[in-house]
This record gives structure tokens, sequence and C-alpha cells, in this order.
């Protein structure tokens, strides 16, 4: 067994520089692998090939790990999530798996006894393994998304549209007035406006009666103050996913990045699922240039939270077109432009040799006389705005017959993390503490309540 001190050890030379969230004293060998995604550390493969030689077990690739994604199912969806495990090949003798925590021996015993088999283990990348659990999933979470309330609860469910009596009257009324229209018209549209205003006669009573009920009830309000927000524990907060559906709003997506990345929550307690339909290529084609997928291609610097060191710093004098140039004195491009911010912090938006736009902010800036020279290199600007990525989650919904909003967050739902589960829509723009006030508020709520509703502000542009 590996020590925990050989473990961090490993991250910094792979270049995980900040490894205090990793020493805490809850955190072991069995369970530091799960810390480190829990605390959205960006790791390299090399650490994984690492861990694999020196504990004398084979490492294998992403893609061969995916080809098997059909096994999957063998297990639950939330067992191969929480213990980062995908099984390769099960036989009477043998259950071969792919992990991304070799550590974790005890879990091992477990898969022994239920499948009464020989666990052999391979080490895998922990996006590897998380994208193949999703590939195994993907079509039963499809199916169940779009019909599960049907086989659930059928009785609730809208997939009915009419039954075969209101088919058989809404068939049978046309017919006659379509009948009587022929043997007298005049008569057939005095029956057709009587039938509509005696509909509306007996609508009306049942809507006054809907809104005498709403006023009559409790109207339940829960008030958190200022004090209520200091008290608060960071550590007995619980984890919150926000599901947020998008569907043709490619220009919005970077103010989503931007709102959900001002909320003043502990970042290892959110996990954000922005949920794109399959065939919203416009979307995700954005998504992928914003980093969401893969390498991305700009810079978002408004989410990137650095701190200034204002003092004594005399104000930039920024001209266009100046040249840019990183601590190693590597041209970057040229200045294309300064855009405000709501607040003291400037962004710089800079116009790579490639062509591609990126932003970086004022404080990342050492100097700016004949050229901008910025305080590190344009990788530890682009390190930092992964890190800020890493609390979103980018779901591409399957394709159905159906593709509406309640769909996508039935399927972001079934891969929820959080104990809490909160809905933005694309143009949402929460208060940072909101997350805060929610949490308190649900502890003072009843065990009747199991939704609360967030006042609205219809402000956002």
């Amino acid at each position: 067994m590996l020590s925990k001190q050989w473990l961090i050890e490993s991250l910094k030379k792979h270049g995980i520089v900040d490894v205090a969230p990793l020493q805490a004293a809850g955190v072991d060998e069995q369970n530091f692998i799960f810390a480190l995604r829990r605390h959205k550390y960006v790791v390299q493969d090399e650490f994984f090939k690492e861990l694999a030689n020196t504990l004398g077990l084979p490492f294998i690739q992403g893609d061969r790990i995916e080809r098997k994604s059909e096994l999957a199912i063998t297990l639950p969806y939330t067992t191969l999530h929480d213990n980062l495990l995908v099984p390769l090949e099960l036989s009477d003798s043998t259950l071969r798996i792919a992990t991304a925590n070799p550590l974790n021996t005890r879990f091992f015993k477990v898969l022994e006894e239920i499948f009464h088999a020989q666990v052999e283990v391979y080490v895998a990348p922990t996006d590897a393994i998380e994208r193949a659990v999703g590939r195994g999933y993907r079509e039963m979470h499809r199916h169940r998304a779009l019909r599960d309330l049907r086989y659930r609860r059928p009785d609730e469910s809208a997939y009915l549209v009419l039954y075969p009596w209101q088919r058989h009257i809404i068939i049978g009324s046309s017919l006659l007035v379509a009948v009587l229209f022929v043997l007298n018209y005049p008569l057939s549209f005095i029956v057709v406006f009587a039938a509509i205003n005696l509909v509306y006669f007996c609508v009306n009573p049942v809507k006054f009666y809907i809104a005498f009920r709403a006023f009559k009830g409790s109207r339940r309000s829960v008030k958190v103050t200022h004090e209520d927000l200091r008290k608060i524990d960071d550590k007995s907060l619980p984890e919150y996913t926000i599901l947020i559906p998008i569907y043709r709003e490619a220009k919005v997506l970077p103010h989503i990045v931007e709102n959900v990345s001002k909320l003043d929550y502990p970042r290892d307690k959110l996990d954000v699922k922005i949920l794109m339909e399959e065939k919203d290529e416009e979307t995700i084609r954005e998504a992928q240039r914003l980093g969401l997928f893969g390498k991305p291609e700009t810079v978002l610097a408004r989410i990137i939270k650095l701190r200034a060191d204002h003092a004594g710093q005399e104000t930039l004098s920024l001209v266009p077109c100046m040249r840019v140039i990183d601590s190693e004195a590597t041209t970057i491009g040229t200045l294309d432009g300064v855009v405000a911010q709501n607040g003291p912090e400037e962004i710089l938006t800079v116009k790579c040799k490639s062509g591609r736009v990126i932003e970086i902010p004022e404080a990342f800036v050492d100097s700016a006389n004949d050229v901008i020279i910025l305080r590190g290199t344009l990788r530890d600007l682009q390190a930092q705005y992964l890190n800020s990525l890493n609390v979103f989650d980018a779901v591409v919904v399957p394709d159905a017959e159906i593709t509406t909003k309640p769909r996508a967050c039935n399927y972001g739902l079934l891969r929820a993390k959080g104990e809490y589960c909160v809905i933005y829509d694309a143009e949402d723009d929460p208060e940072p503490d909101q997350l805060y006030k929610v949490a308190i508020a649900f502890s003072r709520a009843g065990r009747d309540c199991d939704c609360l509703q967030s006042r609205l502000n219809c402000y956002n542009p």
C-alpha cells in the first residue's frame, strides 16, 4: 500500500501545487483519489501511469475502456461513478475492472463476495472512467428520461394525450357540426358559439375556486438574515447539483458560465450540469470553444478569481494594438480592447497570432509601457481557467422524439451527485449567496417541504 505522502509528492511532480485540501485528517490512502475528484483537481494521465507502475498493475488507455462500456450496466450507475470503476470482463473465476482508484481495496473485496470471482485491477485516468460509465448508461438513461414517469406513475403522465372517450366525443361532435352545417349553416354557428360560451361559463368558477384556494393557503416564506449567513459552517453544507438546460442558446453560454462562477459557495460542493441536445451542434461547438469539452480555444477571464495586488501600482496605460508578451518574453498577440466590468477589475481582450481572441484579467498584467508584460505565462492563465471550469459537467442529452427542457432535466437528474437540485434557465443571474440561503431555508422548513422557489426579479436584459 502506498503512503499518502507518496501520493502527494507524485501529484506535485505532475504539476499539482496546491495540495492543502488533500492533507486533511479525513483523507487517507484509500479515499485519496476520491478526494482529488471531490476537490476538482485536473490530474494528468502520467500520474496514473506512475501509480500503476509503482503498484505493479497494468495501465489501460481510455479508448480501450470505452469499447467495453456496454458492461457498465452490470453494476448500478452510482456504484460505478462513486467508486470510479468500469467492468472490463466477467468470467466464472475472474472479474477484470478498470479503476482510477486502485487503492480502494475494501470495495474490491465487496465485489469478490458479490461475484464470487477474483478481481483483477487495471489502472485508468479518472476522466476516461467517467466517460466510459456515461457511455455505458447512455441508452438506459435516454429511455428513462423520456418514459420513466409513464411507467412509474401513469396517472400523472401526459404521455397519453386523449383518453378513448375524449377522442370519441371530439370526433362525434365534429361530425354532428359538419352535418348540421350542410343542413342549416346559420344554426350550426349558433350551436358552436353557444357551446363555446357554455364551456367558458363552466370554467370560470373553477378558476375563481383555484385562486381562492391559493390566497387562502399558508403562503409560507423563509427569511434569511446576514447574521444567519455569517454563522453557517461550510463543512455542514450540502452538495448541490445545478441543472441548466439550454437549446440553441450558444450566444448566452459564456454568460451562463460567468453567472454560475459568481456563486459564493464551496466549489467542491457544486455539480453544475449544462444540458445540451445532441442535435444542437451550434451550442456544442461553443461549449468546445470555451473548454467545457476538451482543450479550450479561448480564456474566459471573467470567471477567473485572481487576487490582484494593486498596492503602489500605477494605473495601466493601455493603447490598442500594443504587443502583449508573457513572463518568458513570448509574444501572445496584440491588445484588441478593454472591457470594463462591474467591479474595479478590467478585462483585456487580446488577439492572438492565430486570429483567436482571449481575455486576460488586469490582475494578470505586470506592467504596461511600450508593451504589456504578463505576470506569468499563457499556460499559467489557461491552467487557472481550466481550474475554474472543472466545476462544470457538460452533458449531451441523446436525441429522442421529444426534445424538451423537462426531458433534459430528467436525464441530468439521473446523473446528479448532489443532495439538493437546482434548476436555472439560461438567462438566470442568481445572487452569489443564494445557495447558502436555500440551505438555511431548508433547515428551517418542515419535513413536508420538498421544493423552494426563490423570488424573481425580472431585470436581466
